[in-house]
């Protein structure tokens, strides 16, 4: 008979995300991730904390990650790695946060 290695469904729930609900990737981080610190100066600029509609499935962090990939290598938005948030979910934030100004506030904050 074999032995099967079940885990755990629970997950690691970020802290301080106001959505009480995101869940933590783990995986390998790329040059281009923002550190923790760089985070919590940009975070409020991108978690939205509405009462109404559906609450996000996607961690906003995740998100800039993938914006940042993106901007920093030049790909194409299909080729971004399986492992940030999914190209289509990437591609509307930064439209979003490109046309309200959003993208250029984080930009100058982190001055990269």
């Amino acid at each position: 008979r074999k032995s099967f290695e079940f885990r755990s469904c629970e997950t690691e729930w970020l802290k301080g995300t106001g959505q009480g609900g995101a869940f933590a990737m783990e995986r390998e981080p790329y040059p281009t991730d923002l550190l923790d610190d760089e985070w919590q100066q940009v975070r409020h600029l991108v978690i939205s904390y509405t009462r109404f509609g559906r609450k996000r499935q996607t961690d906003e962090r995740e998100i800039l990650n993938g914006i940042l990939y993106f901007l920093q290598t030049n790909c194409a938005w299909r080729m971004l790695p399986h492992d940030l948030p999914s190209w289509s979910t990437v591609y509307y934030y930064y439209n979003q946060w490109e046309k309200d100004g959003t993208l250029n506030h984080v930009r100058s904050i982190l001055k990269r």
